[in-house]
């Protein structure tokens, strides 16, 4: 998906997922295993995206917010 958004020239920013706010600790804490795993995919991706690029192609801003909305 990101080699064609990055085919349309366009600016883009490839977002990490915040975590949740549950009123249950619990729940919050259960929900942490699937969040970074997520996250890391997320990450992971846009990193290989931007490894294939040369100087001359469009490159993509990665914003990490897994951590702000706490």
């Amino acid at each position: 998906m990101l080699e064609h958004v990055q085919s349309l020239r366009i600016p883009t920013t490839v977002c990490t997922m915040y975590r949740p706010n549950f009123e249950n600790p619990q729940q919050k804490e259960m929900s942490e295993p699937g969040l970074a795993a997520l996250n890391d995919v997320i990450i992971t991706e846009a990193i290989k995206v931007n490894k294939t690029l040369s100087i001359k192609t469009f490159s993509f801003d990665l914003l990490l917010v897994r951590y702000s909305c706490d």
